[in-house]
Formats: structure tokens, C-alpha cells, sequence
């Protein structure tokens, strides 16, 4: 919230969150409005706000798939400064959408953003904090990387000038098709079916040919 405001002062601009909490009250809509009041922004039905020429929506939690990815297509670019994913399927299903995103090549999203990603929507200049939300972790299970607001910021400035005509890219449309290829869940469930069968082949070759060795 605070960098899609600083980057883009006095600019026509529109950004559509998706961020309901399950472990907060109401998902968190209330905290929510109070951190849009903080930042400026008037609302007369707690779900648009607006400042200037900039509008910001919230988006309800439970979006039918359809919806999702019109959402998806619709969007310039999304905005994803996530700290660590196990995997980070809300980042390929806007990539898989068309649409670029902004990230860091770290953690899950790692897997299929890849070296090849554009180096003007990667964010490079985080920092290391110990992972601590309070619910699953607390300390003691490794660390996060916490993205630069500065460069966060800039990010979003290039991809607000430039988004529209990367999107319609040649070398976008590539990326885009590379990933729609690999990453699917036919794929995931063949790449899952070919580990399990060569498990099964050690196990049965160290237990002399018993299949409940594969047990």
C-alpha cells in the first residue's frame, strides 16, 4: 500500500487488493480501512477508496475461478512482495493470466520465475529478517526475505509507464507460453507419479524384489 502510494502521486491508477486474512476478524477488513484512513484515502462504502487520482479496492475473499482470472487478464501488472512462499500459485496464475508481476526470485516462486525473468519487475534488493508472523512461525524456522521499499517503488513507477506495451511483448508472450507449458497440474501430477515410481523401484530393489518393500 504505502509503495503503490509513493510511487505513484497525482497518477491515474487503480489497485485491486486481494488480501483477506482467515486468522483475523471479518479477514480483516476493518484493519484494512484503518491503514487506507492512515494513508490518506476516503471511502464512502469501506470498499473503494480514493486519494487524488489513485483508487484503491478491496476485493473480497471466495472469487469464483472465472472471476479470478478475468481479474487476472484485466490487471497491468501484479504486485507480489512476498516475503516467502511454499510455492506462490497466486504469482503463476496471474503469470499463466498474461500478466506480469512484480516479485522477488526467491523462495517457491523461484521454480518458475527463473533466471529469464525481466529483470525490470525482479526485485534483487531484499534483506534477510527472522521469519516471525506470530501464528506458524516464531522464530525458530529459518528467515524471510523483506523486499526494499525503494526499489519496490521503482518497480512499480517503470511498470506503470511501460506494463501495457511489455504485456503485448514477443518476449513476454514466450515467458508467458513457457510457463503455461511446464508448470500445469497435469505436469505437477506426472513429475509426482515418476518420483513415487522410482521410490517404489528402490525400495523394491533393496528389499529384493517384496513389494510391500516399497511400503
Amino acid at each position: 500500500m504505502e509503495a503503490f502510494t509513493l510511487a505513484l502521486p497525482k497518477k491515474e491508477a487503480v489497485l485491486n487488493l486481494h488480501c483477506d486474512n482467515p486468522f483475523l476478524n471479518e479477514g480483516g477488513h476493518g484493519a484494512m480501512i484503518d491503514l487506507m484512513r492512515r494513508q490518506g484515502y476516503n471511502t464512502t462504502d469501506g470498499w473503494s477508496f480514493h486519494r487524488a487520482g489513485l483508487t484503491v479496492n478491496l476485493r473480497p475473499s471466495g472469487l469464483s475461478c472465472k472471476d479470478l482470472a478475468f481479474a487476472y487478464r484485466e490487471a497491468d501488472f501484479g504486485i507480489f512482495p512476498t516475503a516467502g512462499e511454499g510455492w506462490g500459485l497466486p504469482l503463476l496464475e496471474c503469470l499463466a493470466s498474461g500478466t506480469p508481476v512484480i516479485a522477488g526470485n526467491w523462495s517457491g516462486q523461484s521454480e518458475f520465475l527463473g533466471d529469464d525473468y525481466p529483470a525490470e519487475l525482479t526485485l534483487a534488493d531484499s534483506h534477510l529478517v527472522v521469519a516471525n508472523d506470530g501464528i506458524w512461525f516464531h522464530g525458530d524456522r529459518g528467515s524471510w526475505h523483506e523486499p526494499r521499499l525503494g526499489e519496490l517503488i521503482e518497480k512499480i513507477k517503470w511498470a506503470h509507464t511501460n506494463a501495457v506495451g511489455f504485456k503485448s511483448s514477443e518476449n513476454w508472450a514466450k515467458i508467458v507460453e513457457d510457463r503455461r507449458i511446464r508448470f500445469t497440474w497435469g505436469r505437477a501430477a506426472e513429475r509426482l507419479m515418476e518420483v513415487l515410481q522410482t521410490l517404489g523401484a528402490i525400495g523394491k530393489e533393496k528389499n529384493h524384489g517384496n513389494p510391500r518393500g516399497a511400503d
